[in-house]
């Protein structure tokens, strides 16, 4: 049995009934329950445990996760992601439960396995590197009000058509010695997992421990074809369209004017050199 498990989580209006779930599943375990004050101490609390034997349970989204993760790559401690984010991207790749009663049990009987890590400059991501149209997305969906019952995955894709009113292609340059891709676009993915978006299925054949990100860009399209593209990522099915350039790389140069987006969270335009960190860190299923 691992020595301790410990619960990281930022205050929010369900962390009442969550510590009452991990009280009670985890009454005969050695385990603790912090609430995460900053994203600096979400990474100051991983740093100061680094050296240590325990499981780490990330309660939040994609963006929680990607702070976490910084100070976890080739060390021992195991990660258990239960999702409790706007998106929640990563664990649909995980093929994890969303349910964080059932996720808790269920990791409880597994073992961990080693995944996939991505390396952004300097920057360690867990799900996806993203360009174009998207990012500004993905900035934007937590700014519009939502509209009751709508789906957080059609949720992003009305914030996308109302952004395309105001949104210029950018000139992107993705490249590296093999590989080159150089022109307007509308949306550009870099994935270790398969969705984002809220659920969109941008990258249908990325696994999380094959030795390969996967690159899906999209061109500069007709606003018209934006509603077919949508579909077509929605259902994995972006192969069938003659504008979208599919490829696995394990290493990529990125030449960004606009803003980029990693795991949710935005980080600034510039050149990027991301490489696949292959078995970087222990993950346990849910």
């Amino acid at each position: 049995m691992l020595k301790k498990h410990l619960f990281l989580m930022k205050p929010n209006n369900q962390q009442t009934n969550i510590t009452a779930i991990i009280d009670k599943v985890m009454e005969t375990y050695d385990y603790q329950i912090i609430i995460t004050k900053s994203k600096e101490h979400l990474m100051e609390i991983i740093e100061i445990n680094k050296q240590s034997n325990m499981r780490i349970y990330a309660i939040g989204g994609d963006g929680f996760i990607h702070y976490l993760i910084q100070n976890m790559i080739y060390t021992n401690l195991e990660l258990v992601v239960l999702a409790n984010g706007t998106g929640n991207d990563f664990i649909r790749s995980l093929e994890a439960s969303n349910n964080i009663k059932t996720a808790l049990e269920n990791s409880l009987k597994q073992e961990s396995q080693f995944m996939d890590i991505i390396k952004a400059n300097d920057t360690y991501l867990i799900n996806s590197f993203c360009f174009g149209i998207d990012s500004e997305t993905a900035a934007y969906v937590h700014r519009y009000k939502k509209i009751p019952l709508m789906p957080s995955s059609l949720q992003y894709g009305y914030v996308l058509l109302r952004r395309l009113m105001h949104y210029k292609f950018y000139p992107i340059k993705v490249h590296n010695d093999t590989f080159a891709y150089q022109e307007p676009i509308l949306i550009g993915a870099i994935c270790n997992g398969k969705y984002y978006g809220g659920g969109f299925n941008i990258c249908p054949d990325a696994l999380l421990d094959d030795g390969y990100f996967d690159i899906t860009l999209i061109k500069g399209i007709h606003r018209l074809s934006v509603p077919r593209h949508l579909f077509l990522i929605a259902i994995g099915k972006l192969n069938k369209s003659n504008s979208v350039t599919m490829t696995k790389q394990k290493e990529i140069i990125v030449h960004s004017k606009s803003e980029v987006n990693m795991d949710g969270e935005v980080y600034p335009a510039g050149e990027y050199h991301l490489t696949l960190i292959p078995k970087g860190i222990y993950i346990v299923k849910g």
